[in-house]
């Protein structure tokens, strides 16, 4: 026996909470099943229906003032007739649960308005040409079945004056040269154009879901109601004045789209959501809020632009990351450890870590990345394994690496100075860095703490602080001091074995070895040494006085672990 279900609470379509026998009545009635009756009527308001396991119904109508949508987790088979009925104010809209995941409705007939479809499967002996439905019908993409078919896509041109919304038909025209009110609300498959007849006064996108939005030449106030999807391109202009409000726009054309970002999206942040869909970057995209989000589909910047704003592309569904040659100048950047169906083209980019708050690189060790550089004075945090062609560490930066975790790079540069020394951790174990590649590192002017370097011998820190927990890491200290002054002692600093005068003398590499060929040297006319002590000029003079010199001499000998200089200081001698 047929019963009558009336939604009156949002939820799933097999919860007897969301389901009355009456219209507002209370809750508690079972749910709808094959042979049943489903009402969503204006006491529904915005309910949100959930498709989540397999269900069968006789009928289901939505009434006009339900702005309840419709998700889908499974399939629906309706034996009678669907009834989706939406408005120009709220379109309806079905979808899945899970985009790029299609799920079917099986109906007998239906009689749709103002319909929205995305990833949905027509099946039944309906009739699904919905291309000449009231209010038309939105393809959002996934979209298919046997004789399924959207009012076809269209180009609408923004006209008129004074302040506007896309979702006022009056406004928009069919053609460039064509007047306001021929055109239609655009549709998610249509192509909304502003330009430079669009004229004065702010330009409202209020639209949930909408086509590419094409602002070539145009130079009034864009802004938007709130967070919207765009099935298509989103191309600004330079010259439009885009207030800066917090809104996330969702990228989810399933085709090939581009992105003008033109300097307008400050605290507007973007999610790529586009199954089969490809994104290309046109020029540099600076957001200053969130960042970008790639979940599914292509980001394309093999145009080489700039990124300025954190970037996540953790996750498991099928996305790609074109990186390019450009710098990526995030604060953080996210792939998470069990990031998996990610394909990295990394290019020859720079992701460049900056900013205060909490500045992190999440890595991944099934994704090689090209370069990182650490550009920023509060503690960034790199978690997980993971490889790079080239790791900086800028002098001044403080880096926490995750420990028990291996951080690999075939380039390693962490060069700090005495002004700006830097700091390099594990956390409470050891982080390994490893250099890949053969060669060595040499760090300078660092504090370094629970870090294993790998392979041996291959790190060393010099004018640094071992502050515990390091492994195969050489700290090499500078030493001075001072030796003792006289001939002795300048001779000893030689290192000449045998030590003596001949033996100091010999170091000069003249052909005739002894005291006279170092007075030959003195380019005197009467040779000998009282002429070589009169040269100096000087009323107390000694040997002494005459190796050493007036403003003495330094030798300086390195040895492993540290560099010895000898000072020999001027000795006054009188001479007898």
């Amino acid at each position: 026996m047929s019963a009558d279900h009336y939604q009156i609470a949002p939820g799933n379509w097999n919860a007897n909470a969301t389901w009355s026998d009456t219209d507002g009545g209370a809750a508690g009635s079972s749910y709808p099943v094959a042979g049943d009756n489903v009402y969503r009527t204006a006491t529904t308001d915005n309910r949100l229906l959930t498709v989540n396991v397999a269900s069968a119904c006789a009928s289901l109508t939505k009434a006009v003032g339900c702005i309840g949508q419709m998700a889908m987790a499974a399939d629906l088979t309706i034996s009678g007739t669907w009834t989706p009925t939406g408005s120009a104010a709220n379109r309806d809209y079905v979808y899945s649960t899970v985009r790029g995941t299609p799920h079917a409705i099986s109906a007998g007939a239906v009689t749709a308005e103002y319909l929205d479809l995305e990833d949905v499967t027509a099946a039944g002996a309906a009739s699904w040409d919905l291309r000449a439905i009231p209010g038309g019908s939105g393809d959002c993409g996934g979209n298919s079945g046997a004789g399924l078919q959207f009012t076809v896509a269209a180009g609408n041109w923004l006209r008129g004056s004074g302040n506007r919304s896309f979702s006022t038909a009056a406004n928009w025209a069919d053609a460039v040269d064509h007047a306001a009110g021929t055109g239609r609300v655009p549709l998610p498959q249509d192509t909304a154009y502003l330009g430079a007849t669009t004229g004065s006064g702010t330009i409202t996108q209020n639209l949930p879901r909408v086509g590419s939005i094409i602002c070539t030449g145009h130079t009034g106030t864009y802004t938007e109601s709130a967070a919207f999807v765009c099935y298509g391109s989103l191309m600004h202009s330079s010259g439009q004045s885009v207030p800066d409000d917090y809104r996330l726009i969702t990228l989810a054309g399933r085709g090939s789209y581009q992105l003008t970002a033109a300097g307008k999206f400050g605290r507007r942040y973007i999610k790529v959501d586009a199954p089969t869909g490809t994104v290309s970057l046109q020029d540099d995209l600076v957001i200053t809020f969130i960042g970008l989000t790639l979940t599914r589909g292509h980001f394309d910047n093999s145009g080489n632009h700039n990124v300025t704003g954190s970037v996540d592309i953790g996750g498991t569904f099928a996305r790609t990351l074109t990186m390019g040659s450009g710098t990526w100048l995030v604060n953080v950047f996210n792939v998470f450890y069990s990031a998996t169906n990610l394909t990295l083209n990394k290019g020859t980019g720079l992701i460049k870590i900056v900013g205060g708050g909490e500045p992190a690189f999440f890595g991944c060790s099934l994704y090689p990345f090209h370069n990182l550089e650490i550009a920023t004075t509060t503690q960034a945090k790199i978690y997980y394994t993971c490889t790079f062609d080239q790791v900086k560490i800028d002098a001044g930066a403080n880096v926490r690496f995750w420990s028990n975790q291996t951080y690999t790079a075939g380039t390693w540069d962490i060069v700090g100075t005495p002004a700006s020394p830097i700091t390099i951790s594990g956390v409470a174990a050891a982080a390994t860095l490893a250099k890949s590649g053969g060669g060595t590192v040499a760090i300078t002017y660092a504090t370094i703490s629970y870090i294993t370097a790998s392979p041996v011998s291959t790190f060393s820190a010099t004018s640094s602080t071992d502050n515990g927990h390091n492994t195969n890491i050489e700290f090499i200290t500078f030493v001075t001091r001072e030796i003792a002054t006289g001939l002795d002692a300048l001779v000893a600093a030689t290192r000449t074995v045998p030590v003596g005068l001949d033996a100091l003398i010999a170091r000069t590499r003249t052909a005739t070895v002894g005291l006279g060929a170092l007075v030959a040297k003195t380019d005197t006319a009467a040779v000998g040494l009282d002429a070589l002590v009169a040269a100096k000029r000087t009323t107390s003079v000694g040997l002494d006085a005459i190796i050493v010199g007036p403003v003495g001499a330094i030798v300086t000998a390195r040895t492993r672990d540290a560099d010895v200089v000898a000072v020999a200081r001027e000795t006054e001698v009188t001479a007898a």
